[in-house]
């Protein structure tokens, strides 16, 4: 069943040919960068880093401090006289493109729709730019302000950029839903269609709009009118390969809960019996080292082998002056032993190893690929419970 649905923006809500609006952004930002940062090649350097946030990356920087470390290392300037230069270009220079991009018609009746059927709408634009770019074109493009969606992606709030799956991996765990829960709609075959099927996401793809054809979003709206659509929509089938994704996501998705957490609230707890910040994260990393990853070891080494629940962890025992960082660090530092393992598998066994069964004392019969997913499921679990755990604390 879905409930939630992501939109691209450029060129699926909003016309802004690729082909002009690059390149007018590119003269505009070789132009400014050059002067402001002292660059010898602002334009090489611009594509040099949109090839850095391409590379596969584990989710513990931002799109937008990648770029500005990068910027910075090919200046002599300091890493917040960079963020001032690039706040300038955005606020200053970037308005000039205005007039490349158009509204597009019915993009506001999907919007409304969707929002009266109560599903949540997640703006999901490549995150290479930031806040402020991304909210330009919206407003450009005569949409509704970012309070009407559930999550509008930007360079400030994005681990990965597409057509990394782990991009939509992200996506999923922020907005507290299941891959085969989510529909991705977008014109692009590659990075809308491709990279969210490549997650486990349900898709659907529309045309590409010109100047003379802007109703490219009418058999959106037909689907729409189907009262049982949400149902009917089939995910496509889970991989070895999503799973993996889904891992990278989920630590892009924890990091951007955390990085900008104030340390007066990392031990605080909602109620007595319910666990503190730090402690959601302690019982990440100890279920990963203790059994997420033992019992895929299990299975793949095993026939058939009989899988117990893990007992429960006392995390009462958490350092009250322990950094919550140094806790997040830790798990995913495991996590990427697990990754490692698991892509080992991919590229040496048999597909076949990944449906070997396994009994496991809750789930019932199970395999090793749907037990690599419940991990992705243990996480996001208790992403949505550190999600309501900070809300709490920080209201408090």
């Amino acid at each position: 069943m879905i409930k939630a649905v992501l939109i691209d923006l450029d060129n699926t809500l909003i016309l802004n040919p690729d082909d002009i609006f690059v390149q007018e952004y590119l003269a505009l930002a070789e132009d400014f960068f050059g002067r402001s940062l002292g660059l010898a090649t602002p334009r090489q350097t611009i594509t040099d880093i949109m090839k850095h946030l391409q590379e596969a990356r584990w989710g513990r920087e931002t799109n937008f401090s990648l770029m500005a470390s990068y910027l910075q290392s090919q200046s002599q300037k300091t890493l917040s006289q960079v963020i001032a230069s690039m706040d300038t270009f955005f606020t200053t220079h970037y308005p000039s493109l205005a007039p490349l991009v158009q509204p597009i018609q019915d993009a506001v009746r999907l919007i409304n729709q969707l929002k009266a059927q109560e599903i949540s709408v997640v703006i999901a634009t490549n995150p290479v730019y930031p806040q402020s770019a991304v909210i330009q074109r919206m407003v450009w493009g005569e949409l509704p302000t970012e309070s009407d969606y559930k999550l509008v992606t930007y360079a400030n709030n994005s681990h990965f950029v597409k057509p990394d799956p782990a991009y939509y991996a992200e996506i999923v765990a922020k907005v507290g839903i299941e891959p085969d829960e989510t529909l991705m709609i977008g014109d692009n075959e590659i990075n809308d269609i491709k990279a969210a099927r490549d997650m486990g996401l349900v898709t659907f793809h529309t045309p590409s709009p010109t100047a003379q054809n802007k109703n490219t979003l009418q058999s959106v709206l037909t689907l729409l009118q189907n009262p049982n659509w949400r149902a009917e929509l089939k995910p496509t089938l889970l991989t070895p390969q999503a799973v993996l994704h889904e891992w990278r996501g989920n630590i892009g998705a924890l990091h951007g809960m955390l990085e900008n957490l104030s340390p007066s609230i990392w031990h605080l707890k909602p109620l007595a019996n319910e666990w503190s910040i730090a402690q959601i994260l302690t019982h990440l990393f100890y279920s990963e080292c203790e059994a997420q990853r033992p019992r895929l070891e299990t299975i793949f080494s095993q026939d058939n082998p009989f899988i117990a629940s893990p007992k429960p962890q006392d995390h009462t025992l958490t350092p009250l002056n322990l950094d919550v960082m140094v806790i997040f660090n830790a798990f995913v530092q495991e996590r990427l032993k697990t990754i490692r393992l698991l892509q080992s598998w991919t590229e040496s066994a048999p597909s076949e190893v990944w449906q070997k069964t396994a009994r496991h004392s809750i789930f019932g019969i199970t395999n090793l690929l749907e037990m690599a997913h419940f991990t992705a499921q243990h996480d996001r679990l208790h992403i949505n419970q550190l999600c309501q755990t900070i809300g709490r604390c920080q209201d408090n």
